[in-house]
């Protein structure tokens, strides 16, 4: 068949049901996959929400040593670093 033998063909109204059929599941598949990675950024942003309620705590506590005194700038430091898991 040519494709100048397809103009003058019209769908049947099977044809236009499978067509749409089709393209229905392309875009549930489309969905699936937003599904999947909105997902995956809502878990990341909660892991993220995590961290920053942990560092805020010890930034608290950081400050509160620091202001009465307890402990020196270094070891502040270096706290953050280990709590950071840098070494």
């Amino acid at each position: 068949m040519e494709i100048g033998d397809l103009k003058d063909k019209v769908a049947t109204k099977d044809e236009i049901k499978m067509l749409i059929e089709f393209i229905n599941a392309r875009f549930e598949d489309v969905n699936r996959r937003f599904e999947d990675n909105n997902r995956r950024f809502e878990n990341i942003n909660r892991r993220f929400e995590d961290m920053n309620k942990r560092i805020e705590f010890i930034e608290k506590i950081l400050i509160l040593l620091l202001g009465i005194n307890i402990i020196n700038t270094g070891t502040v430091i270096l706290i953050l670093l280990r709590v950071m898991k840098v070494f």
